[in-house]
């Protein structure tokens, strides 16, 4: 009405009263074109991701490192104005209920950043996490280093290389913080005991390979086998201290396979040439 119209000029058609509104009407218009999307890509039963908006797929576990992911992947978010979603894979048939003090701190960590969380069901951690990253049509998924040692990496190569090695077209931001790797190498060892560790272990592992040898396996093993066990016993060095403790192990096992097991025994001599190459091989190796 005529009237109301210098009222609504000053109070309401004002700019940034407009600038708010253009805001909800994109907002709105980009919801029901994602919609649109969405209903489209469920009839053509189209699994691969479209990037037609940047959304963002952080993976919790409601361990401590779950605040450090979501801030970060609240940050990644930000920077290209894509919605985020926090996503939790509950291992099992999904029956027993959320641990509360587990996932409640996510809860109001993702309520007080406007992330919403998401609770999927799935004893294969990696298919889920992707199956719903594709789902939503996400570009991008967030997830922790892992917190395992490095031994039980040597089994498996964990979740975080089976969703990189799986994710295709998404991209995957793998994001360290401080409960990574605290396994068997970091966990309730100091950091002077896990340098003084592969040292001890560079002698005590092949002394122990000697004695089990030398007391139960030499009446049924030649010197190939035995000298095999003592290369099993440099690897595991290896693995735990890397070259310089296993240069060390390498001729400690030498010495003690020259000694104990190679004729003639409890003498460094060397009779057969054989004997002299597996020693200079377990030396190179």
């Amino acid at each position: 009405p005529p009237e109301k119209v210098d009222a609504a000029l000053a109070n309401y058609f004002r700019g940034e009263t407009l600038t708010a509104l253009r805001e909800l009407a994109l907002l709105w218009v980009a919801d029901q074109v994602d919609a649109a999307l969405a209903t489209y890509r469920a009839d053509k039963k189209i699994t691969a991701t479209w990037e037609a908006r940047e959304r963002v797929v952080v993976a919790v576990t409601g361990g401590p490192e779950s605040e450090t992911l979501v801030r970060r992947a609240s940050r990644i978010a930000s920077k290209s104005s894509a919605e985020l979603l926090a996503l939790h894979v509950l291992r099992g048939d999904g029956r027993s209920p959320l641990p509360d003090a587990r996932i409640g701190k996510i809860r109001e960590l993702a309520a007080s950043l406007g992330v919403s969380l998401h609770v999927v069901v799935g004893d294969d951690v990696p298919t889920a996490l992707l199956d719903f990253a594709r789902d939503v049509n996400a570009t991008q998924l967030v997830i922790g280093t892992s917190r395992r040692s490095r031994w039980a990496r040597l089994l498996d190569e964990g979740i975080g290389a089976t969703v990189v090695r799986l994710s295709g077209k998404i991209d995957v931001h793998i994001v360290t913080h401080e409960e990574s790797g605290q396994g068997f190498r970091g966990g309730a060892l100091s950091a002077r005991q896990r340098r003084v560790l592969p040292w001890l272990a560079a002698v005590l592992v092949p002394s122990l390979v000697c004695w089990i040898t030398t007391a139960w396996l030499d009446p049924v093993l030649r010197l190939g086998g035995e000298s095999a066990l003592f290369f099993v016993g440099v690897l595991v060095v290896a693995l735990l201290g890397g070259v310089a403790p296993a240069m060390l192990s390498a001729v400690v096992s030498g010495l003690l396979l020259n000694y104990f097991l190679i004729d003639p025994r409890h003498s460094f001599t060397i009779a057969e040439t054989d004997s002299a190459i597996t020693e200079i091989v377990l030396l190179l190796v």
